[in-house]
């Protein structure tokens, strides 16, 4: 889906980042101090213009359209040469106002998918000598490893904009290993059930919160009140293993598949697998999951699946598929008196290694991730559908719960934000990609469930 969507003291840095060995229970950032001692941006833009005689200019890749990136160039512009008016927000600045400001600086967009561009890509863009220097990327791990993004430390330590009272820290720290920053998380896809609405059982559809003991519950009755119409209770069900663990161990918030506790304590993390496993295994014994259905077909995709697992952004893609019988459930918990435990993939900003002016790269992106006018901004001119803020401003969120389709789902989540897990997403990722190949064979074999072989050496 296309168009919708300096410095601080070496005391900080072992606070702010140092926490990523933390619990999520745990990790506690700082608050920003005040305004930085070195020279304003603003200042800095002039110098070098003055020593180089050129406009900077930025070349990104953005899942939104040219005019919403010449307007948050705009405003970009404004706030850091102070001309920018308070009594206004990204919500209703008027956009002729920003039509009108001429940038000391040339920002020129190629648009790319809202999950942001894979590796394929970002390689034909390295061998064509076309890299942009800020893009949205599907798997920002996979990104830094190829070598195509820079660390981000020192930019992020001096950002006026990486404000930890405002961000989620678990987001933050998602694009980071061993203490080493390579990703802004710009918006993250939450991980949800879908249902066709034609097959909600008698006793009605499931509650907001609900258990897994509920959920298998509520297949049985869609596979008995439906038996024998080839209608599927729960396609792909195997898709649902790497997000439930917490389900079966007091709803904690693992990690997806587990893998951080499997690398802890292999013995306990596979004990709960296990259960999932047994769980998810026990539809197929049954008879209510499958992959496809009995032409072989998707049953999603061929309108006989009653429950299928997939992320928040496709809500609109799938409210087209089924017109007004679509609905939209969270992941299932052990006990409903527990707020939950949104599972979440971001989809993150880098800035690419051959940037000439990294600086300044890293600050528009950190300006249009982290500044709320940004965000207003963005959610006010594209279609951000199913997408959920790395932000925690209330008169954002309350835009995102203002969205047609997926507003209802989008407040639920607005209250449990903190507790989120964040996943890898697309198949550049070894993890999700390994995993998700062995699950989707492992249910129609009879063998003994590997946690090596599903994460494959991960």
């Amino acid at each position: 889906m296309y168009s919708k969507k300096t410095a601080l003291t070496a005391a900080f840095l072992c606070l702010a980042f140092g926490v990523a060995g933390c619990s999520r229970e745990e990790a506690v950032f700082p608050e920003i101090p005040g305004e930085p001692e070195a020279s304003s941006p603003a200042q800095e833009t002039e110098s070098t213009s003055s020593d180089t005689k050129s406009i900077t200019t930025l070349n990104v890749a953005l899942p939104y359209s040219d005019d919403t990136v010449r307007y948050l160039s705009a405003m970009f512009y404004m706030k850091r040469n102070g001309t920018w008016d308070d009594m206004y927000t990204g919500a209703d600045i008027d956009l002729a106002t920003l039509d009108g400001v001429s940038t000391d600086y040339v920002i020129t967009n190629n648009e790319v998918p809202s999950k942001g561009s894979d590796l394929v890509s970002i390689k034909s863009w390295d061998d064509s000598g076309t890299m942009p220097d800020i893009f949205l990327a599907q798997d920002c791990a996979s990104v830094y490893s190829g070598g195509y993004c820079t660390e981000l430390n020192d930019y992020i330590s001096g950002s006026e904009y990486v404000d930890m009272s405002l961000i989620y820290g678990d987001a933050l720290q998602y694009a980071s290993e061993g203490g080493i920053f390579y990703g802004l998380p710009h918006y993250s896809s939450a991980i949800v059930l879908y249902g066709n609405s034609d097959y909600i059982p008698s006793s009605g559809v499931l509650a907001s919160k609900y258990t897994t003991s509920e959920l298998a519950d509520y297949l049985e009755e869609i596979a008995s009140e439906n038996e024998g119409s080839g209608v599927v209770p729960f396609a792909s069900a195997y898709k649902l293993v790497p997000y439930i663990g917490g389900s079966f161990d007091d709803d904690k918030s693992y990690s997806f598949m587990l893998n951080e506790e499997y690398a802890d304590d292999k013995k306990k993390a596979a004990a709960v697998l296990e259960s999932v496993i047994e769980y998810v295994g026990a539809f197929y014994d049954q008879g209510i999951a499958a992959n496809t259905d009995e032409s072989g077909a998707d049953p999603v995709f061929a309108r006989n699946a009653a429950v299928w697992l997939d992320t928040s952004d496709a809500v609109v893609t799938w409210s087209e598929y089924f017109p007004g019988k679509l609905y939209v459930m969270r992941l299932p918990c052990s006990d409903t008196d527990n707020p939950g435990v949104p599972y979440l993939e971001p989809y993150c900003l880098c800035i690419s290694t051959g940037c000439e002016d990294k600086e300044f790269a890293a600050e528009f992106a950190e300006f249009i991730t982290y500044d709320v006018d940004a965000q207003l901004l963005i959610y006010r001119l594209e279609d951000m559908s199913g997408y959920l803020p790395v932000i925690r401003d209330q008169s954002l969120w309350d835009m995102v719960c203002a969205d047609e389709i997926f507003g209802d789902e989008a407040y639920v989540y607005s209250q449990i934000m903190d507790n989120a897990v964040y996943c890898p997403a697309g198949f550049d990722n070894p993890l999700y990609r390994n995993s998700g190949e062995y699950l989707a064979g492992f249910f129609n074999l009879d063998e003994e469930f590997d946690p090596e072989a599903c994460y494959g050496g991960n």
